[in-house]
């Protein structure tokens, strides 16, 4: 792992999931996200370490364990306050939450109490809103972005003129890999493009992508993708389908492999927020034949007020 200066006092790290690191003029540090696990937060501590850099606060953008799996021991070691939105502090405090709703609410199988789903809890000190605590704006210049989509609370943290992304848009390389992006909420997602297309930032940094000066095409990209996926669904649904028909299609179409719970279960969610953004359309319906649920293309009768 290595820190890398992407402005004055502001760095990031490399690999698959990027953390930020903002420093004040007395050398100390808050971080944007902690990374997946406790390996990731101890080589992260140790160049902060080397650096000279003391640790101060920790702001998670969103509760997935990829984000905050180390927070809870870069806040036990450095004892670093943890900042969250409230939508997702329920999840950084009660970890389990996180299988149980990818499962549909039920208690979740061994397969999804893995650290890819699974990470250890964290106490949050304060709750992010339309700005940060107090203490942790002063001293390092921060401002919130709402970015909601992928989760319900996702925050964007800007820095000067860098703008931490989070989950918010993923980079071209990541979306060849994982070509149907999850989010929770699409209606939201396509408001975050929007709002993404409007910063006046020098850098962006997405979590899982390159480093961009303009985020225009990755951003244009992730929507195009979004817009995509919800037209071929609402053309899958000409007749009634169920959820288990949609993922399959949706799957095949786009080129994702399901082949364990884990991706199963993550198209289950996506695939269910596509679903349920096209009802909210009034272009899609839920119906029921023989105790089984399906969903089908809105009739222009169904549409009318």
């Amino acid at each position: 792992m290595e820190l890398l200066e992407i402005a004055r006092d502001v760095y990031v790290t490399d690999g698959a999931t990027r953390v930020g690191v903002v420093v004040d003029d007395d050398r100390e540090a808050v971080i944007i996200d902690a990374g997946p696990w406790d390996r990731y937060g101890k080589e992260l501590k140790g160049l902060l370490d080397k650096r000279g850099f003391s640790l101060r606060a920790i702001v998670i953008t969103h509760a997935h364990a990829d984000h905050f799996g180390a927070a809870a021991y870069l806040a036990a070691s450095t004892g670093a306050r943890v900042y969250a939105h409230p939508l997702e502090r329920p999840v950084l405090e009660c970890p389990i939450l996180e299988p149980i709703y990818l499962f549909g609410g039920a208690n979740p199988p061994r397969e999804l109490r893995t650290k890819f789903y699974l990470a250890p809890g964290v106490r949050v000190d304060g709750e992010l809103g339309g700005s940060l605590d107090v203490c942790v704006t002063s001293r390092w210049g921060l401002r919130t972005v709402d970015l909601p989509g992928h989760t319900p609370g996702q925050t964007g943290i800007a820095a000067g003129r860098v703008l931490f992304c989070a989950d918010s848009f993923i980079g071209s390389s990541v979306l060849a890999k994982h070509p149907v992006p999850l989010n929770m909420d699409v209606e939201g997602a396509l408001r975050t493009y929007s709002v993404l297309l409007g910063q006046d930032m020098d850098v962006f940094v997405p979590s899982h992508g390159d480093i961009l000066k303009d985020a225009a095409g990755a951003v244009g990209e992730n929507r195009d993708r979004v817009l995509d996926v919800a037209g071929f669904i609402q053309e899958f649904i000409h007749k009634p389908r169920s959820i288990e028909e949609i993922i399959a299609a949706v799957s095949d179409r786009f080129g994702v492999d399901v082949k364990d719970l884990g991706t199963y279960y993550l198209m289950n969610l996506t695939v269910t927020a596509y679903v349920s953004y096209l009802m909210g359309q009034k272009r899609a319906v839920a119906i029921y034949r023989s105790n089984r649920q399906y969903f089908r293309r809105a009739s222009q009768a169904e549409t009318e007020p």
